[in-house]
């Protein structure tokens, strides 16, 4: 019997392959990954590069359903984030039995490999850092998680910066169950949380933001070989201990990203460019919600969460294209004791609130019935619509600072 880990693939250098939008030449290999088989292609007629990815084919017959389902996750959430600056770009893609994907052949270089251990300026790796987290900040709006954030998956050609590499991002509300396919980096660019309890963030990607300009910054890992309590407890040095001279704010982001615990770290892209250019006091925030990366602020002592149109926050086909959310789904609202509480009015489908070292926690009495209120704390993942087995549809985070 094979082990788990062989596979086998189907291109080779020479032969044509057909896709829905044109017939493309297969060049050469470039490189082997975890999940896919990496070719360097040209369109035939137009003649211009392009590059063809195909899923291993793992002789493991379980192995091999987990690993096309991932891929196809993969090319249909590229297909979804076209719009979105500094990210691989979709092309072409072919389904059945020879199932591969094609996108832009895009010219920069992998940090890592790049680098080799050598820091980059603070200045230029704060130029980076603005248009990555540009680009991180449209796929988290999109619903879209990375999970593999890591100078190996990252171009620049010493202006551009290209985000490459979903093959294993996901849909936040898939991101929160817990997955057999868990992603894990060495070196610490995976968040702890993603790493000990397989759960993927928005969060998450920006610890591994974080870590990445971490190794920009320094040339190392954030969380060397030899350190034995990560990712439980991650030891990050200061980054302002070790790159002399960078900017105090631009530290300061990237340490807030680097926060062992997920609530403790900014809740959106937008925020970490925002203490970029203000620090961490120079802003205020506010009790909020964040839904798909977008910000909402609660300037009321109650808000009301459904699909009505008459509801404080409308949750239309957007967020719910399959209509599970209730007209009136569930409210937030600050009570007597000066502390914030979610309660489910009723819903069809549930209301459920996560919470690290505490896992879900259903607030529902039956449908029609008002659950009792659930006390609220800092960077709570709420969920609107949970079925046990499947987990969360769309989540939300509450902050209160």
């Amino acid at each position: 019997m094979p082990e788990t880990t062989e596979f086998d693939y189907m291109l080779k250098p020479g032969i044509v392959v057909i896709g829905q939008r044109g017939r493309y030449r297969i060049i050469r290999r470039l490189k082997i990954g975890g999940q896919v088989v990496i070719w360097h292609g040209k369109k035939i007629g137009d003649e211009f590069d392009v590059i063809i990815k195909e899923p291993k084919r793992f002789y493991n017959t379980q192995l091999l359903q987990l690993n096309l389902e991932m891929f196809k996750t993969g090319k249909n959430i590229l297909k979804q984030i076209t719009c979105c600056p500094g990210v691989e770009k979709y092309i072409d893609e072919c389904s059945g039995f020879t199932e591969f994907l094609v996108t832009y052949y895009h010219r920069g270089i992998p940090l890592k490999p790049m680098l080799n251990k050598k820091p980059l300026d603070w200045r230029i790796a704060m130029d980076i850092a603005i248009k990555l987290l540009r680009s991180i900040s449209c796929i988290h709006k999109e619903n879209i998680v990375h999970r593999d954030i890591k100078p190996k998956n990252i171009l620049y050609d010493g202006e551009n910066t290209v985000l490459i590499d979903f093959n294993t991002a996901k849909r936040f509300y898939q991101g929160m169950t817990l997955d057999s396919a868990a992603i894990y980096s060495r070196g610490g660019y995976t968040a702890p949380e993603q790493a000990t309890r397989t759960i993927s963030l928005p969060q998450s990607d920006l610890w591994s933001f974080g870590a990445t300009m971490y190794y920009i910054l320094t040339g190392v890992d954030p969380v060397p070989k030899y350190i034995k309590n990560y990712p439980e407890h991650p030891l990050v040095v200061n980054i302002s201990n070790v790159v002399k001279g960078i900017d105090e704010y631009f530290a300061e982001a990237i340490m807030a990203c680097l926060k062992a615990d997920y609530r403790a770290r900014p809740s959106t892209a937008d925020e970490v460019l925002l203490i970029m250019k203000y620090g961490k006091r120079g802003y205020s925030r506010g009790t909020r919600i964040v839904i798909k990366g977008i910000e909402i602020p609660i300037m009321s002592k109650e808000i009301i969460i459904g699909r009505s149109k008459n509801v404080d926050v409308v949750l239309d086909d957007r967020y719910d294209p399959l209509h599970y959310i209730s007209r009136r789904h569930a409210r937030i609202f600050l009570g007597s004791d000066g502390n914030w509480y979610i309660q489910d009015l009723g819903s069809l489908n549930k209301t459920a609130v996560y919470r690290a070292g505490f896992g879900w926690r259903i607030v529902w009495r039956g449908y029609k019935v008002p659950s009792e209120p659930f006390r609220l704390r800092n960077g709570d993942i709420i969920a609107i619509v949970f079925k046990e087995g499947k987990g969360p549809y769309l989540t939300l985070t509450f902050y209160e600072r």
